[in-house]
């Protein structure tokens, strides 16, 4: 079985063993792990990417045809890493729909990816526009959603 999860969160979510324990439960040690997360160095997206690593260890970076997509596999686990095009051409003002466009790429990637279960997790301390914007998309993909509340 292939489980395919979508993390979305904020920032300033502080509570990584929360995220471990929400990720623990969705994977099973027998099935094939997918996830699909942003790129945000703090928050929801790094405890994400910290609990993958934690799990499988032996992960390695593969090249990616879309540069704003960073792949990890272990075995048959992948992490999809998708990265906010701040500053996009080398430009010096920030371009502020670069989340929006993230959160639509995951979300999409999420969508089409081969798994028997989709499911996202939305970290959320009640600030963050960014986490509703991309739970409204996996909800329109029909990826079903659970909001973890601080």
């Amino acid at each position: 079985m292939t489980i395919a999860i979508a993390v979305t969160g904020e920032r300033d979510f502080a509570h990584e063993s929360l995220v471990a324990c929400e990720l623990d439960a969705l994977a099973s040690d027998e099935g094939q792990v997918r996830l699909f997360v942003g790129d945000c160095p703090t928050g929801a997206d790094l405890y994400a990417r910290n609990w993958w690593h934690a799990r499988y260890p032996t992960g390695l970076k593969h090249q990616y045809p879309d540069p704003l997509v960073e792949v990890w596999q272990c075995g048959v686990h992948l992490m999809f890493v998708f990265v906010a095009d701040w500053y996009p051409n080398g430009s010096k003002q920030i371009d502020k729909s670069a989340g929006p466009k993230r959160n639509t790429k995951l979300t999409k990637a999420i969508s089409a990816s081969k798994a028997d279960s989709k499911r996202a997790l939305a970290f959320f301390t009640g600030k963050g526009t960014g986490t509703n914007d991309c739970m409204k998309k996996l909800a329109a993909e029909r990826i079903r959603g659970e909001w973890v509340p601080a």
